[in-house]
């Protein structure tokens, strides 16, 4: 695509070039027809005069291929510049994935290191503060700021047009020479008319989506918002090729020049004996735009994943009607759900007391652990899948590791 851009930019001069050699000609043989049709005879004017006409042919060709190539610059230009902000976005889409994947690839892993055991305990710990400390949000817009390569004032460069007619050092009849800008001016009129039609309609569209989002979706509204950006940047151009044209008749009628905006970005140098204008157009690249639709994809493949991850952990807590599984500690703390204990109360007296005793010493990590000594006996309540019990030790509830005890027989809790 870049190097469309470039053959177009080189095939724009070159064509500028043949129609400057063509006008230059056609003036010549102009100038010449008019200094000599009363000195030959009629068989040698009609010649000449055939000659100037298919003089005149070959030059509105050239100046057709000259706009059109001017025009189709523009349109290559922007097409390049399109593919650079997908890319950028599709990179920015991937890197931002990356680092919520990571963050939950990092909370599964906390959740199995909790199932090892008194010596993963001190990992689990860091894990747990390391998670804490995680701030994706942040991470997110820290990403962004350094990889950002849009300014709020993004700038390109595009060429103007530029004609012989506009040269007041060569030799041409000021009438021909007003007549030929006017023309080129009523041309780039309307076509600007055109744009400003476009730009109104393609308005009055997003206008109604926004009033109405039930009739649209977000690509409707991103490929409406890029084609009103195209018709602005058209209408940039036109206007700035007009205002240049414009204050070109302007001198040579001897008027006071016109003011525009453009004016101050219009850059103009002489290469290889032709002359050339540039224009710098100011396009302001909407990264908040960018950053919502991203936003908004990232959050719903988030909220998807999350919601196959609820689901599976809903079933599965679901198959004890009696007594739900706790929450998994590396995604939430613990909580003491008074239903829970309800549910637990009865679960004891319909079933009788479930004691065991402390086999190995237990610091707790969280408020809602259990601090067991070896010897201690617990009351149970709940025996979760993931290794964790709940029961209570001297009137106190909480969690402890099902590896640190060993449960009583019916016979050893009689005795006790």
């Amino acid at each position: 695509m870049a190097s469309s851009v470039l053959i177009n930019w080189k095939q724009q001069i070159k064509v500028k070039k043949k129609l400057m050699d063509h006008t230059k000609k056609h003036e010549a043989l102009f100038h010449h027809v008019g200094n000599t049709k009363q000195s030959v005879n009629e068989k040698d004017k009609q010649k000449l005069l055939n000659k100037l006409k298919k003089s005149t042919e070959i030059l509105t060709k050239a100046d057709e291929e000259y706009y059109k190539e001017n025009i189709s610059g523009q349109t290559i230009r922007l097409k390049w510049e399109n593919v650079l902000e997908n890319c950028y976005k599709n990179i920015q889409d991937l890197e931002k994935e990356r680092i919520q994947l990571l963050s939950h690839i990092l909370t599964r892993y906390n959740q199995h290191v909790l199932t090892f055991g008194q010596t993963l305990n001190v990992c689990q710990s860091q894990i747990d503060q390391a998670i804490k400390s995680i701030d994706v949000e942040n991470d997110i817009q820290s990403f962004m700021e350094e990889t950002s390569i849009y300014s709020e004032d993004n700038k390109s460069e595009f060429l103007l047009l530029d004609y012989y007619e506009e040269d007041g050092s060569v030799i041409m009849d000021k009438e021909r020479r007003v007549a030929s800008i006017n023309m080129k001016l009523q041309r780039l009129t309307t076509d600007t008319d055109k744009a400003l039609k476009d730009k109104e309609g393609l308005e009055k569209m997003l206008k109604a989506y926004n009033e109405n989002p039930a009739f649209s979706d977000m690509k409707n509204e991103e490929n409406t918002s890029v084609l009103l950006e195209e018709t602005n940047l058209k209408l940039n151009l036109l206007e700035a090729n007009h205002f240049k044209l414009a204050s070109a008749l302007a001198e040579l009628e001897g008027r006071s020049l016109p003011s525009h905006p453009c004016s101050e970005r219009i850059a103009k140098w002489k290469e290889k004996g032709l002359q050339h204008c540039s224009v710098h157009i100011s396009r302001s690249i909407n990264t908040k735009k960018f950053q919502s639709s991203e936003s908004t994809r990232l959050t719903n493949r988030s909220n998807c994943r999350a919601s196959r991850i609820l689901s599976i952990e809903h079933d599965s807590e679901s198959g004890s009607t009696d007594q739900p599984n706790k929450p998994p500690r590396g995604l939430s703390r613990r909580i003491k759900d008074l239903h829970l204990e309800g549910n637990e109360n009865s679960h004891i007296n319909g079933h009788g007391k479930s004691l065991c005793t402390v086999l190995y010493p237990y610091k707790p990590q969280r408020d809602d652990e259990l601090s067991l000594k070896k010897g201690d006996h617990l009351e149970i309540h709940h025996k979760d899948e993931d290794g964790w019990w709940y029961g209570s030790l001297n009137g106190k509830k909480g969690y402890f590791p099902s590896t640190y005890v060993e449960e009583d027989t019916p016979g050893q809790t009689s005795n006790a």
